[in-house]
């Protein structure tokens, strides 16, 4: 089962996000607890099909646009947070 994100982790995603003009928005943060939960290179299939344990109503749609959007960042992100 996927975990929500620490405080330190959405401290980091706040943090990030903002330095990038973005903001945090429940479904971004449902994308990133599932890419920090397994240290794997899941398809964006996966991604989705983890993505909604955490918020059951997220479209495929809108995981597509997070995951191809938000990829270059999240992965710098992962890399900050596994320092």
């Amino acid at each position: 089962m996927i975990q929500n994100l620490t405080e330190h982790d959405r401290e980091h995603l706040q943090e990030a996000l903002g330095k990038s003009g973005q903001k945090v928005t429940p479904q971004r943060e449902a994308v990133f607890t599932v890419l920090l939960a397994q240290r794997d290179h899941p398809t964006v299939d996966e991604v989705f099909q983890r993505a909604r344990e955490v918020m059951p109503g997220l479209s495929l749609a809108l995981a597509l646009a997070l995951a191809l959007i938000s990829t270059p960042f999240f992965l710098r992100i992962r890399l900050i947070l596994t320092d």
